[in-house]
């Protein structure tokens, strides 16, 4: 009985902490919380000095049912194809996420 114990501990273990191995590989990553998640932060940290947000915007999403099944695209592409862009000037993630059995990652651009 005290080896299943410590299997079982170690696997929620192993399951807990792979998460950080598997966030958002963005320049700035904000807090995440375990039982909810409703967060935003840059692309990049890297601005040229004359850059504004731009006239427009347009988004695209992405999203995970249980850590098992992804569906979306939330490419740049995707999202500046969604706002009718023809350049982009910076771009933002947001992750919405609850108890992960729910998660979207959505990609907002900024341009004209």
């Amino acid at each position: 009985m005290m080896r299943f114990s410590f299997v079982c501990c170690f696997l929620l273990s192993v399951m807990g902490l792979t998460g950080c191995a598997m966030g958002p590989k963005a320049p700035f990553a904000p807090a995440h919380g375990v039982f909810f998640n409703n967060t935003t932060a840059p692309l990049s940290t890297e601005y040229p000095a004359t850059t504004t947000l731009g006239a427009r915007s347009g988004q695209a999403s992405v999203s995970n049912v249980l850590g098992l099944f992804s569906f979306g695209d939330c490419g740049i592409r995707a999202a500046a194809e969604n706002g009718k862009l023809r350049s982009v000037t910076c771009a933002d993630y947001s992750n919405f996420n609850i108890l992960g059995i729910y998660q979207r990652t959505t990609v907002t651009v900024y341009g004209n």
